[in-house]
């Protein structure tokens, strides 16, 4: 997955490929670790109890393997997705040949058949390259299907008639497998959520400035009408970056992003619960204010943001940069589109340009 890169300005300098880190996989391996270190333990002391050597040796040689596999799940997620599963796989066959259909290890292919899905989730997130799920699933089912058609026919080779011992391990199992997959879906989810956050911040967004975008603002203007109809009074700013193209061409296209995104910090610094900011298009910046005495507050936020601006100093590669910007404020009239009202302010900020830049002009006069 590509991921943007950032300067410590701010600046996007290029993208990516997300580390494994960054996605919390490489801790997710560790839990599945030892989630199943403590599922082989629990069997190692009950197969001790009941002195079955067998699985008793089984069972020790899968908890050494979980224990190497630590070091993989820091350093090589494939490695570790490869060890957990085939060990998973193996320990079900070899441990049915040896106790038999009635001890539940069977269900460990429903586990495999889910991480068969979810591997393949994160391998395309990191690597980009995987074995197709449907492949993997196929294989378990086929090996399912033959262990309980080969329980018919296929003595085990330990024969343990305690019911009360078959019941005690097909719980244990029961319980490990459903314990697991419970895990492995609560944790997708997560991923989930997280990816629909992303994409709906990416909607509303902008990605440069981290402002809200022209759409973001466009539905809050429409659901500000609908809900208000003309009950509190509504105020407009467009403003814009002076010379903004004497800044890309000088410095270069970098320079023009490091100024966009401080500009654009400067302006949501004003933001409050009634006063919204969005990028609305190149170096043009909309601001709404709504409520009671929202005019006054927006000439208010405008005259600071004019002398900030102003005064800042925008450094790139130890160049001093300054702009200024111009505003144009209206005022929403009874009866009135919103399109007029913003089409106003953006008269007003043609104006201020015309004047001399550097300035606001609002419905009053030219500061």
């Amino acid at each position: 997955m590509l991921v943007d890169v950032f300067t410590e300005e701010g600046k996007i300098v290029g993208k990516q490929r997300a580390n494994r880190k960054d996605l919390g996989y490489e801790r997710l391996a560790y839990m599945a670790n030892i989630m199943l270190v403590s599922i082989h333990f629990c069997l190692l002391l009950i197969f001790a109890v009941l002195r079955i050597y067998p699985m008793l040796v089984l069972n020790l040689i899968s908890i050494v393997v979980y224990a190497i596999n630590f070091y993989w799940a820091n350093n090589n997620l494939r490695v570790f997705f490869y060890v957990a599963y085939m060990e998973i796989l193996i320990h079900m066959v070899i441990s049915n040949f040896i106790l038999g259909w009635n001890f539940g290890f069977q269900l460990y292919g429903f586990a495999l058949i889910l991480c068969s899905y979810y591997g393949d989730y994160i391998s395309r997130k990191i690597w980009n390259k995987t074995i197709h799920p449907r492949i993997n699933s196929l294989c378990v089912i086929g090996i399912y299907l033959f262990l309980y058609i080969a329980s018919f026919f296929i003595e085990p080779i330990c024969n343990v008639t305690s019911t009360a011992a078959s019941i005690v391990i097909f719980t244990v199992n029961a319980i490990s497998v459903f314990v697991f997959m419970i895990v492995y879906i609560e944790n997708y989810r997560a991923i989930v959520e997280r990816t629909e956050n992303s994409l709906i911040e990416a909607a509303e967004k902008d990605e440069l400035t981290q402002m809200h975008n022209r759409r973001n603002m466009q539905e809050r203007l429409d659901y500000i009408f609908t809900q208000n109809a003309g009950k509190s009074e509504i105020a407009i700013a467009i403003i814009d970056i002076d010379d903004f193209k004497r800044v890309n061409d000088t410095y270069g296209h970098n320079a023009g992003d490091l100024v966009l995104f401080e500009v654009a910090a400067r302006i949501m610094e004003k933001e409050a619960p009634r006063i919204c900011a969005c990028r609305w298009g190149g170096e043009e910046f909309l601001i709404l204010s709504t409520g009671e005495g929202a005019y006054q507050k927006l000439v208010g936020i405008i005259n600071e943001l004019v002398q900030r601006v102003r005064n800042d100093d925008h450094v790139y590669e130890n160049q001093i940069i300054h702009v200024t910007i111009s505003a144009g404020i209206s005022v929403w009239e009874k009866g009135e589109k919103i399109e007029h009202t913003i089409s106003r302010a953006d008269q007003y900020l043609y104006e201020a340009k015309k004047a001399g830049k550097n300035r606001y002009i609002t419905r009053d006069r030219i500061w």
